[in-house]
């Protein structure tokens, strides 16, 4: 904003790197990119906190996952915890696979500098082929997750068979050369087993067991970390999906650049002020985009200046900010390169409308 702008605590970020309202999470809760807001488990490796937790719904008696948290990211601990704690609800088969794919979905979003896909029935590209699979489990979905130059692959699947017929064949199968058990947990609900890969540091994992309430499935979880290993992980081609819709209110006098797509949305209201986040895509220069808002905001008596984008996330970023003169809406838009396809811009525009002052 101009140095004459209002510093204001409900303002939205205008960082492309948390496209959602910034002041909108706690430390336990997050936001999609789609402005949803959902809770995360705490992933600390502080060797003063506390071990987390998953109560056991039979027994109540918690069941320690810190091994679960020392190698997973806080989006798999999430799905550990949530299937730890579900394993005895006697959930079905279609009904588990369709709460995973869910949970995962959720999970994978609003993790900044990481790209997840998903994908169904089948093992994402780059799942390591040698790491042991149960032979002959329905796979229901699978997922990477590729953070700079590592990723880490999740695969869930079900199966008729026994926990225990299942736990077993994991326990030897990582036995034998070239795996390794590290560690492990045997409960009332669920089995784990923390492996890695003897001739290769950079391959680690886990596998989860647990059992429905009624014994007749036994869904497996299997997660495997890759250092230096995106490269193996080869995302599909980007393709655009149908364009979202501009939360109610967002105002028409910050219009969407020509022939751009809205991709990702959020907005909150606070007593005095309503923020938006509106992202978008286009196939049109950065350069472009940044001389079409400032036309336009000139266009309608707005105050423009250039915004400072070292704190933004995309490559080659630039932004400038906006008012309206009275400073009842604010606003900035950022431009970069889209990182799922480079031959894309993407387009970051904040705003914040302020609540006229009552006359006394």
């Amino acid at each position: 904003m101009p140095d004459d702008a209002p510093q204001d605590e409900h303002a939205p970020d205008p960082s492309p790197e948390s496209p959602a309202i910034a002041d909108a999470a706690t430390p336990a809760e997050a936001m999609t990119p789609g402005g949803y807001s959902y809770t995360i488990v705490d992933d600390t490796t502080d060797s003063a906190a506390p071990p987390m937790q998953s109560k056991s719904k039979r027994g109540g008696v918690p069941i320690l996952i810190a091994a679960v948290a020392a190698i997973v990211p806080a989006a798999i601990v999430g799905v550990v915890v949530w299937l730890l704690a579900s394993s005895g609800g006697g959930t079905s088969t279609s009904r588990l696979g369709g709460d995973m794919t869910t949970l995962l979905n959720a999970f994978s979003q609003g993790q900044p500098g990481t790209i997840t896909t998903r994908y169904e029935s089948t093992l994402a590209p780059g799942f390591p082929s040698d790491v042991p699979l149960y032979p002959g489990a329905k796979l229901l979905s699978s997922l990477s997750q590729v953070k700079g130059e590592d990723v880490s692959y999740v695969a869930i699947y079900d199966t008729k068979d026994s926990r225990n017929k299942v736990t077993e064949l994991f326990r030897n199968k990582f036995k034998d050369d070239p795996w390794q058990i590290d560690g492990g947990q045997d409960g009332r609900e669920s089995t784990l087993h923390q492996f890695s890969k003897i001739n290769d540091p950079n391959v680690t994992g886990l596998v989860l067991v647990g059992s429905s309430k009624d014994g007749k499935t036994t869904t497996i979880l299997e997660s495997v970390q890759v250092t230096a290993g995106a490269k193996h992980a080869k995302a599909p081609a980007f393709a655009t999906e149908a364009a979202r819709t501009l939360p109610d209110g967002f105002p028409d006098s910050v219009p969407a650049f020509k022939d751009a797509t809205l991709i990702e949305s959020a907005y909150q209201t606070k007593a005095g002020a309503k923020s938006f986040v509106a992202s978008y895509i286009t196939k049109g220069d950065a350069s472009g985009v940044l001389d079409f808002y400032r036309s336009t905001f000139k266009d309608a008596k707005f105050t423009v200046a250039d915004g400072d984008a070292s704190a933004s996330a995309l490559q080659d970023a630039e932004a400038i900010q906006f008012n309206d003169g009275k400073k009842q809406l604010v606003g900035g838009v950022t431009v970069g390169k889209f990182a799922d396809d480079a031959t894309y811009t993407r387009i970051d525009v904040t705003v914040q409308i302020k609540k006229p002052a009552s006359t006394p």
